[in-house]
């Protein structure tokens, strides 16, 4: 069975110039019609042949066609890629941005530790350093100020003076009732 023959018409319009043919189109990818002739790739003129330049015409139009699809798809990949290194920047930037907060937020956690760490170690060098009184509790009062009374207790100077006016007050209270017997 032979198979039917279809016959394709291009565009434009084929024309003679005295025994030659030439053709007038406007090529995929050109912005304006323009006559060219139609000959083979070694001959110096058109060829005087209708079916070689119907030929010829059918190849140019398939080279055209073939150019513009490979200028649109190159067109095409740019933008693309274009658009997908935009995309890759705004990304590495986001991600700069992230690991520089993450940096600065442990740089800034690391710094407080370090400030917790010297006092804490401060507040147990001088706890060390320090008695509580065992009159009124008051904390963190120097050993050299503190006073060991007869019971063996340690007050602070405050509960000191306190314990030296109350004995005051009860020595001239006594001297006092002495006198009045």
């Amino acid at each position: 069975m032979d198979e039917p023959i279809i016959k394709i018409a291009l565009p434009g319009r084929m024309q003679r110039r005295g025994s030659r043919w030439w053709w007038e189109v406007q090529l995929p990818g050109e912005d304006r019609a323009r006559t060219r002739p139609l000959r083979l790739p070694d001959a110096k003129t058109a060829t005087d042949d209708r079916k070689v330049a119907e030929k010829i015409a059918f190849e140019m139009w398939e080279q055209a066609l073939r150019e513009a699809a490979e200028r649109r798809i190159r067109a095409e990949a740019d933008e693309k890629i274009s658009r997908l290194k935009a995309q890759f920047i705004e990304k590495v930037q986001s991600f700069t941005q992230i690991v520089e907060d993450a940096t600065a937020k442990a740089e800034a956690e690391t710094r407080a530790r370090a400030e917790l760490e010297a006092r804490l170690k401060q507040i147990a060098s001088s706890t060390a350093k320090t008695r509580a009184c065992e009159c009124c509790g008051a904390a963190a009062t120097p050993p050299a100020d503190m006073t060991r009374i007869s019971s063996g207790q340690w007050l602070c100077p405050d509960c000191i003076t306190a314990l030296r006016a109350e004995a005051d007050h009860a020595q001239s209270h006594t001297a006092l009732q002495l006198c009045d017997a």
